[in-house]
């Protein structure tokens, strides 16, 4: 009896678990490789802030010690300032009130003494207590100063810019040396020099008894010699 034979097609299917695996493979090399260029990224950037950084303090440490060198060094020479920086710190000192012990000797770093205030080659200052006209000259003496005679029109402004910024003494007169000579008709200093600030036109005065001058907020004029007012006293800077 003769068997029966069946033959049957085996398919071999391939399997798609190794190409997966090459994909899988493929995105995390590339994962992989992108983390490394964030990494290189961020690192040349931190390099840089540092480079920024580390300059920034070299700057720094320069300049600290250009600073202190400059502070170490000795003055030298007289300093000048200019008139506007004159005109904002020049302010009432209280000559009356300080003793003289007390006092600071001026330097070539500070031309002037305190409660002294420099214009120019000149140091200023104004009483603390009004006086009489005829008493500035004593006053200022003492200090070892002048009674204000003023030699040019910029100082005459200067001082006229002076009164008006007075403003905790008051609405006050400020004395200087300038009167009314009646026996000869003319204005002088009080020792005895003529007037000769021509660009400044002064008036015979409105009654007699008002031969002397004084400035108040910013104006020339005459007042009765036998009145209260605060003398402005001058000396030159240190060194002059």
């Amino acid at each position: 009896m003769g068997e029966a034979v069946t033959y049957s097609e085996v398919r071999v299917h391939t399997s798609s678990q190794p190409q997966r695996r090459a994909t899988d493979y493929s995105e995390t090399e590339g994962i992989v490789c992108s983390a490394h260029r964030g990494y290189s990224a961020s690192q040349t950037s931190w390099k840089l802030i540092s480079a920024v950084l580390g300059f920034i303090c070299l700057a720094l440490l320069v300049t600290v010690g250009i600073l202190a060198t400059k502070k170490t060094e000795p003055c030298s020479g007289n300093v000048t300032f200019s008139e506007k920086t004159d005109q904002k710190e020049f302010i009432s000192g209280n000559l009356s009130i300080l003793p003289l012990s007390t006092k600071v000797q001026g330097s070539k770093c500070h031309p002037c003494e305190d409660n002294w205030h420099q214009h120019g080659e000149n140091c200023y200052s104004v009483s603390a207590q009004p006086s009489f006209w005829k008493n500035c000259d004593v006053h200022c003496t003492t200090w070892s100063s002048s009674f204000l005679k003023v030699n040019t029109e910029k100082e005459m402004d200067f001082v006229k810019n002076f009164s008006m910024k007075q403003c905790h003494i008051g609405a006050v007169k400020f004395w200087i040396s300038l009167y009314y000579n009646s026996s000869e008709q003319k204005r002088a200093w009080k020792d005895s020099s003529a007037f000769t600030l021509d660009k400044i036109q002064l008036a015979k005065p409105d009654i007699a008894s008002n031969h002397c001058k004084y400035i108040q907020n910013g104006q020339l004029l005459d007042d009765n010699c036998e009145d209260l007012g605060h003398c402005i006293c001058k000396k030159t800077t240190f060194g002059d």
